[in-house]
C-alpha cells in the first residue's frame, strides 16, 4: 500500500492563503493579538511533534505576523480561532491549513533523515523501512489530532460519482466506511512492509484476521443490500472481476451473479495474491475449477463458451494490446484463431521426421510470414506491432536462429 503522504500535501499552504489571513486579522482585531505576549502558549517553541512543532526561538510580533498565526500548540490555535468568533468554515480551513504546514515540516524533516539508495540498486527509487514507518505514523497522529480538533467535521456531500463508487450510501455512512478501510488498510501496510517481500504463512494468517474483522466492522455499519451493494463495486473480488472480464463484457445481471460465487470462492481460499503465501495460492489454484463448475448453471452454453475464452491470460494480452485501436470487439478472436491455427501447424512440422532441417526452417518461416499477413489484415500495421511487441513473441520463434 502506498503512504498516504499525498494527503498531507492537500492542505491549505500559509503562502497560497496569506491575502485571506490579511483580510481576516484586518476583520477580526483579536487575532493580531494571538502571539502578542513573550508567555503566550502560542509563541514559538522548540519541539519534535505535531502537538509540539519545532519552529525556532519565541518571538511575539507587536503586529500582526501571518506565519506565527500558525505556531504552537494545535489546540490553542483552534481555542483561539473559535474565541475570535472567526465563521465554522473559516475556522476549519485555518486548522487544516495549520495541520498540513506542521506535517509538511515534519515530511521534509523525514525525508533529509532518509536513507537513499544508490541510482544502480534495484530500490533506487524505494524509500528505506524506516522512513516508510515515519510516514505512517506522521498520517496517523495527524489524522487523530484532525479528529480531536473537529470532531464534528461534516462530510462533503456525495456527488453522483461518489454515490456511484459506493453504493448510493448516505454521506455520512460513506465516511464511516472509508474510515474503516483506511484504518485496515494501515494495518495490512505495518504487516506486509515488516514482511519485506517474503510472507509468511502467520503475516498471511494476520492478514486474514484483519479482513474477517473488516468484514464485520462493515456488516455492523451497514445493512446487508448496502453491504452488497459497497462490496460489488469495491471488494477485492470486485476489482479483480473487472480485470478478468475486461473482454467479455458482461451485464449487470451476469456480474452479479458471477461476483456471488466468486466472493464465496475468495472468503474460503483468499481473494488477494499479494496476501497469499505460495502455499495458499497452490491451494487456491487446485480449486479454481470449482468456480467454472458453479458457472455452468449460471451462463448460457453460449456465453460460458465465451467467458472461458475471453477470461483466459492469454486472451486479455492480446485483447489489452488491440484496445488502444478502436478495433471491432472480433480482433481479438480472429488474431487468437490466427495463432492456433499457425501453432498448430508450426508443431506438425517440428515433429515430422522426415523432412529435413532445411526445409523445415523454411517452411516456419513461411509460416511466419503468413501469421504476420494475415494478422496485419485484422488489426492494420500499428495494431500488429503492438500485438507483436507484447503477445507475438511466438511469431518470431518461428524463425529458428541461424547457425
Amino acid at each position: 500500500m502506498n503512504i498516504k503522504g499525498s494527503t498531507l500535501l492537500l492542505g491549505v499552504s500559509l503562502t497560497a492563503n496569506a491575502a485571506l489571513l490579511a483580510v481576516l486579522v484586518l476583520k477580526w482585531p483579536s487575532l493580531s493579538q494571538l502571539g502578542s505576549s513573550e508567555s503566550d502558549p502560542w509563541a514559538r517553541k522548540p519541539a519534535a511533534s505535531l502537538t509540539n512543532p519545532a519552529n525556532g526561538g519565541a518571538r511575539a510580533p507587536s503586529v500582526p505576523d501571518l506565519a506565527s498565526l500558525f505556531a504552537g500548540d494545535p489546540k490553542v490555535f483552534a481555542a483561539r480561532l473559535r474565541g475570535a468568533g472567526l465563521p465554522p468554515n473559516i475556522v476549519r480551513a485555518m486548522i487544516l491549513a495549520q495541520l498540513n504546514e506542521m506535517a509538511m515540516a515534519r515530511r521534509r524533516e523525514i525525508m533529509s533523515q532518509a536513507k537513499l539508495n544508490p541510482y544502480w540498486s534495484q530500490g533506487f527509487r524505494a524509500l528505506d523501512p524506516a522512513s516508510l514507518e515515519k510516514f505512517s505514523a506522521l498520517y496517523k497522529e495527524r489524522n487523530e489530532l484532525q479528529k480531536q480538533l473537529l470532531p464534528d467535521d461534516p462530510s462533503p456531500p456525495v456527488n453522483p460519482r461518489q454515490q456511484n463508487i459506493y453504493g448510493g450510501l448516505s454521506a455520512e455512512k460513506t465516511k464511516q466506511v472509508q474510515a474503516i478501510a483506511s484504518d485496515y488498510d494501515e494495518l495490512r501496510y505495518e504487516i506486509q512492509n515488516s514482511a519485506n517481500g517474503t510472507l509468511l504463512k502467520e503475516d498471511a494468517d494476520k492478514l486474514a484476521l484483519l479482513n474477517k474483522e473488516q468484514q464485520a466492522d462493515m456488516e455492523g455499519a451497514l445493512s446487508p443490500s448496502e453491504l452488497l451493494e459497497y462490496q460489488i463495486r469495491n471488494s477485492p473480488t470486485a476489482d479483480s472481476m473487472r480485470n478478468s472480464m475486461q473482454a467479455f463484457s458482461p451485464t449487470e445481471d451476469e456480474f452479479r451473479a458471477i461476483f456471488k460465487v466468486q466472493q464465496a470462492f475468495d472468503q474460503q481460499y483468499g481473494a488477494n495474491n499479494d496476501q497469499l503465501t505460495s502455499d495458499q495460492k497452490a491451494e487456491r489454484q487446485k480449486h479454481q475449477g470449482e468456480v467454472l463448475d458453479q458457472l455452468q448453471s449460471i451462463l448460457s452454453p453460449e456465453r460460458m463458451a465465451e467467458y472461458k475464452e475471453e477470461t483466459d491470460p492469454k486472451f486479455l494480452a492480446v485483447n489489452q494490446a488491440l484496445s488502444r485501436f478502436n478495433l471491432p470487439p472480433t480482433a481479438t478472436k480472429q488474431v487468437m484463431d490466427i495463432q492456433s491455427n499457425i501453432t498448430k501447424r508450426a508443431d506438425a512440422i517440428r515433429g515430422d521426421a522426415s523432412i529435413t532441417d532445411a526445409d523445415r526452417a523454411s517452411q516456419l518461416s513461411a509460416l511466419a510470414d503468413e501469421a504476420t499477413t494475415k494478422a496485419t489484415t485484422v488489426v492494420g500495421e500499428r495494431g500488429f506491432e503492438a500485438y507483436k511487441q507484447s503477445a507475438g513473441s511466438w511469431i518470431q520463434n518461428l524463425n529458428p536462429p541461424a547457425n
